[in-house]
C-alpha cells in the first residue's frame, strides 16, 4: 500500500489508526475510594481528636492510614492547604 501511494509505512499506519475512536484519557493509576470531601471530613475528625493546636500532613496521613483509609500524603497536604487546616508556622529565619 505504501509503495502504491508513495508514502512511508508510518504514515499509512497513522492514517489507519486515526479512523478508530480513541477512549477518553483518564488519570493513570489506582482510583481512590473516597472523594475529596470525604477525606476532608476524616481529616477534620483527626484534627479534632488531637490534643495539639495543629498537626502536619504527615501525622494526619499516618492516623488516617491507621484508621483504614488509604490516602496519599500529597493528597492530604493539598486538601489541608486548600481548607486552611495546616499547623500554624512561625515566620522568619529560625535563628533570628
Amino acid at each position: 500500500m505504501s509503495r502504491i501511494y508513495r508514502l512511508s509505512r508510518s504514515s499509512v499506519y497513522a492514517w489507519r489508526g486515526s479512523a478508530s475512536p480513541r477512549p477518553v484519557q483518564l488519570k493513570r493509576g489506582p482510583k481512590t475510594a473516597g472523594s475529596d470531601d470525604e477525606v476532608v471530613v476524616a481529616i477534620r475528625k483527626v484534627l479534632e481528636a488531637s490534643p495539639f493546636l495543629g498537626e502536619g500532613h504527615r501525622k494526619v496521613t499516618a492516623r488516617l492510614r491507621r484508621q483504614g483509609m488509604r490516602v496519599g500524603k500529597n493528597r492530604v497536604l493539598r486538601l489541608m492547604r486548600r481548607e486552611g487546616l495546616l499547623a500554624p508556622t512561625r515566620r522568619g529565619h529560625p535563628h533570628g
